[in-house]
Order: C-alpha cells, then structure tokens, then sequence
C-alpha cells in the first residue's frame, strides 16, 4: 500500500530499503528562495545551527511490512520550512530513532540543549539523516540510530538487544522509524552513564536525562509523537 497519512498509529515493519535519488527533491526546487530567506531568520534567533545536507522523502510504499522510500538530499534549511508547511503532498521527513529501554523496563528520554533546533523538547535519541548515513547507493537506517545515540548519549547500541522488528509512525508528513534495543542495564545505570557523558562534553546536545515507566504520565515537553511511541512500547510485548 502506498503510505499517505497514519494519523500516528504505529505500523509493524520487517524491512526498511531507503535508496538515495541523485536529483533534487521538488520541494527544495520550488521553495529555494523561500528557504534561503527563512534561514536567515532561523540564524538571527540561533547562529549555533548550521545549513548541512540532509535528507527529504518522496516516494514512500509498503508490501508485505516492507517500507521503501527514496531519499533526496537537501539543505537543511529546505528541511526545516518543510516542518513549517507540512503536511505537503509527495513529501515526508523520516528519521530514525532508537527506544532506549532499561533491564527494569523504562525508557530513557533526553532534552535537547539551547542550541540545537529542538531546545527544550524531549525525546529519544534521534536525528535527522545525512550523508555520512549513506553507504553505497542507500541510506543505512540502523546505522543512523546508532550513530545519533552514541554522539547524544554515549551509549553503543552494539552492546544491547536489538528488537527484529521496527515500528514506523507517520504524522503531518514526518515519519518517524523506531526500533528498540534493550539494555542489561537498569535505568538508573543508563542515566549515570548518559550524565557522565553529558558532563565531559564540552558543547553537549543534550542537557538533561531521565527514565520513564508505564506509570508515568506524558509531559508536556515530549515532543509531538513521543507519547505515541511510549504507548506503543508499554503495551506491545517484547
């Protein structure tokens, strides 16, 4: 079936094939001077930000629990008026991002620090894709979880469980692929060792970190779809 909007149910997957095109996304044709203008505007508020390479979607399908989408390089600055206007057809936002759960069953969330483009939200580790993401002709998913954990927290995803499975949830036109991977730690080590990471880093993205139960009530500062995810976790069996 061809994905158009879930409205935030989480999808199962057992396959993820993201091929790179090698022309420019339509949205970032069309919207350059637009972009280019709002950038500006977004570099007043925080000069901290930079105009990178990532990536927009185009064609996005699913057979069989198999997801394939094409990705289009664009500057982050297109990224981020997508955010503003979304949703818009033919276009998405995908990212992944890895649930981080305890040995005891929490989850570990952090809050973005004041100078990245998310200050003061709260989600599990994640980030948008980019280049160093792409090995050969394709975007390697798994290889940005890890890539995002390791560089916000500290933690190898290599040293816990992953889950076979992914999940993938879509809302406004971003989408956003979970996977969960499962410590032999409990969430008060996970934390120690996230604030210890947190503490030696001279310029961290990340200024606080927590765990969250079955039992604790959403925040207010979770970002828009993290609710949703932690939902889908507690109530979905490992």
């Amino acid at each position: 079936m061809t994905i158009e909007r879930t409205g935030g149910t989480v999808i199962p997957l057992s396959q993820i094939s993201i091929p790179m095109s090698p022309e420019p996304h339509p949205f970032e044709i069309a919207h350059r001077d637009a972009a280019e203008e709002a950038w500006q505007q977004t570099l007043r508020a925080n000069p901290a930000l930079f105009n990178g390479t990532v990536m927009l979607h185009s064609t996005m399908d699913i057979q069989d629990g198999r997801l394939t989408t094409v990705a289009h390089r664009v500057p982050y600055s297109a990224l981020l008026l997508f955010l503003k206007e979304r949703p818009v057809e033919g276009c998405w936002h995908l990212f992944g991002s890895a649930l981080l759960v305890s040995s005891d069953n929490r989850v570990i969330l952090s809050r973005m620090a004041e100078r990245t483009a998310n200050a003061g939200l709260v989600y599990s580790p994640c980030g948008s894709l980019d280049l160093s993401d792409v090995v050969g002709d394709k975007v390697d998913i798994d290889g940005n979880m890890r890539r995002e954990v390791l560089e916000e927290t500290g933690l190898d995803l290599a040293s816990a469980e992953a889950e076979a499975a992914y999940g993938m949830v879509e809302i406004g036109g971003v989408v956003v692929i979970v996977r969960r991977f499962f410590f032999d730690m409990t969430a008060e080590e996970l934390v120690a060792r996230v604030r210890a990471h947190i503490d030696a880093e001279a310029d961290p993205e990340i200024d606080d970190v927590f765990s969250v139960g079955a039992e604790d009530a959403p925040r207010s500062d979770y970002q828009f779809y993290m609710a949703e995810l932690l939902h889908w976790h507690f109530r979905s069996k490992r």
